[in-house]
C-alpha cells in the first residue's frame, strides 16, 4: 500500500516506536531523524536515518512528526512550505493560536494535515459513536470518560509549560472524542492535583455540550506504578455503551482494543485522505482540541468556568 510513498519520522520516543510498527505493517520502512538519538534509534530499531531534518524532509512524501510538542510546529511548517504531507500527533501545537497557524498554512499551501488523535481510530470509541448517532440508546444523560497511568518518562511532559501537563497531553483525547461523540463543548470547569516534581498530574473536568449533556472526564497521571486504564460510560433513556480498558503487565494502553491496531488504523486513515478521501479526523479538529485542552488549563488553575 505505502510502497512507493517515502515516509519521514521525526522524533524518536514512545510514538515514534509506536508508529514506525504501524508504518511497516503498511508496507512502508520509514527514514527517523531526530536532533539527538536518530542513531542509536536506527540501529535499535533498524531503521533508516539522515543526517539533517532537511535532508529528511527532502527525501519524504509524508512526515510524521511524533516529537516534543513544543516543536511541532516547526517541524509542520517546514514541511508544509516543501508541499510535504504530514501526520502530527497530538496535540498539533501548545497552543491554539499556534494549532490555528498550522491549519491555516496547510490549508494555503494545499497539503494534508492529519492530526493523530488515535482515540477516533479505537472501535470500542468509534463504533459507540455510531450508536449514538443512531439514536439506540435514547437521549444521552449523562457521560463518563476516564484516563489515567503512571505517566511518562520523558522529563519534558513533566515541564507544564511545555508539555501542559496530563490536562493537555493525556485529556486532550478525552475532549476530542467527548465532543465527536457528544457534540459541541460549551463550557469547562474543573479542578487539579498537581505535583510535576513527583510527576503527578490529576485533575476531573466537567463539560456542558452545547445539547445539554453534561460528561467528566477523570484521571491523569499518578507518578506512581499502576497500570493504565482508559474507558467510557454512557447513560441514555435506552441503554448505555462502555468500554473499560485495563492494559496488561507490559502497561500497554491498546491491550485489549478488538480490531485492526489503532495506530494502523489511522495510518491507514490518512493515507486515503492523501488520496482525496474525507479523514476521521480533520486539521480543524485537531486546532480545536488544543483549544479545548488550553480552556481545560484555564478552568483548573483558576477555578473559573471557561467558555468556549
Amino acid at each position: 500500500m505505502t510502497s512507493d510513498i517515502e515516509v519521514g519520522i521525526v522524533g524518536t520516543g514512545s510514538m515514534a516506536v509506536r508508529h514506525l510498527a504501524s508504518w511497516r505493517e503498511l508496507g512502508a520502512e520509514p527514514i527517523v531523524w531526530s536532533p539527538r538519538s536518530a542513531a542509536d534509534f536506527a540501529a535499535a530499531h533498524r531503521t533508516r536515518t539522515t543526517s539533517s531534518f532537511a535532508e529528511l524532509l527532502a527525501a519524504v512524501q509524508v512526515l510524521d512528526v511524533t516529537s516534543p510538542t513544543l516543536t511541532h510546529p516547526e517541524y509542520v511548517l517546514a514541511a508544509v512550505g516543501a508541499g510535504v504531507d504530514v501526520i502530527c500527533e497530538k496535540p498539533l501545537a501548545r497552543t491554539g493560536a499556534e494549532a490555528d497557524a498550522l491549519v491555516e498554512a496547510a490549508r494555503q499551501a494545499g497539503v494534508l494535515l492529519y492530526p493523530a488523535h488515535v482515540v477516533r481510530a479505537m472501535t470500542p470509541w468509534a463504533d459507540a459513536r455510531d450508536h449514538l448517532r443512531a439514536g439506540r440508546i435514547g437521549e444521552v444523560r449523562s457521560a463518563a470518560f476516564t484516563r489515567i497511568g503512571e505517566g511518562p518518562d520523558a522529563p519534558w511532559f513533566h515541564d507544564h509549560a511545555a508539555s501542559g501537563g496530563a490536562v493537555m497531553d493525556l485529556f486532550i483525547h478525552d475532549l476530542d472524542v467527548a465532543e465527536w461523540m457528544l457534540g459541541r463543548i460549551v463550557r469547562i470547569s474543573g479542578t487539579e492535583e498537581s505535583d510535576p516534581a513527583r510527576r503527578r498530574h490529576l485533575a476531573r473536568l466537567v463539560l456542558e455540550h452545547e445539547n445539554g449533556v453534561t460528561s467528566t472526564i477523570e484521571g491523569g497521571w499518578t507518578g506512581t506504578p499502576r497500570p493504565f486504564h482508559a474507558g467510557f460510560a454512557i447513560d441514555g433513556t435506552a441503554g448505555s455503551l462502555s468500554w473499560p480498558i485495563a492494559a496488561d503487565d507490559s502497561n500497554d494502553p491498546v491491550s485489549g482494543i478488538p480490531g485492526e491496531d489503532p495506530y494502523t488504523r489511522q495510518l491507514r486513515d490518512a493515507l486515503a485522505a492523501r488520496d482525496g478521501s474525507v479523514p476521521v479526523v480533520t486539521a480543524e479538529d485537531g486546532a480545536r482540541a488544543v483549544h479545548l485542552a488550553e480552556g481545560a488549563l484555564h478552568a483548573v488553575r483558576t477555578g473559573e468556568v471557561s467558555p468556549l
